[in-house]
């Protein structure tokens, strides 16, 4: 009997946190050149958690519920970045922390709680997070 998969923090590793970094970069520079910098600060970390939500949840690729409930975090996270009048002030590095751990919370537990909605057993269609009854 397969066991169930679950979400892994194994992948957040030093080198995949710069993988992210630099992968962003393009996506900050761009907001900061169209004349805003904290909203480009409030575009790379908001992109940043739903790619570490992501990748907590990639042994779930193939499952169609980790690009809906990703696509729904992106189209939360938009209006969130536009709307909000950020700060163009300079912030420390832990000063921006409680608010990225707790929109990375919200995202995680979104992911999650799709899983335990919507999930199918690993073996049937696709993989998915979902607990065994018996």
């Amino acid at each position: 009997m397969m066991e169930p998969a679950k979400p892994s923090f194994d992948r957040l590793t030093r080198k995949a946190g710069c993988i992210v970094v630099l992968s962003l970069l393009p996506l900050y520079f761009l907001v900061q050149h169209l004349g805003d910098p904290g909203r480009a600060r409030a575009a790379f970390l908001s992109a940043g958690v739903v790619i570490v939500g992501a990748m907590v949840f990639w042994d779930f690729k193939r499952s169609v519920w980790l690009w809906v409930a990703l696509g729904l975090m992106v189209l939360l996270h938009i209006p969130l970045v536009l709307l909000i009048p950020w700060t163009n002030k300079s912030y420390p590095g832990f000063g921006l922390l409680p608010v990225t751990f707790a929109d990375f919370c919200i995202v995680y537990g979104c992911l999650w709680g799709f899983f335990k909605l919507f999930g199918q057993k690993r073996g049937t269609r696709g993989t998915a997070f979902h607990e065994d009854a018996g």
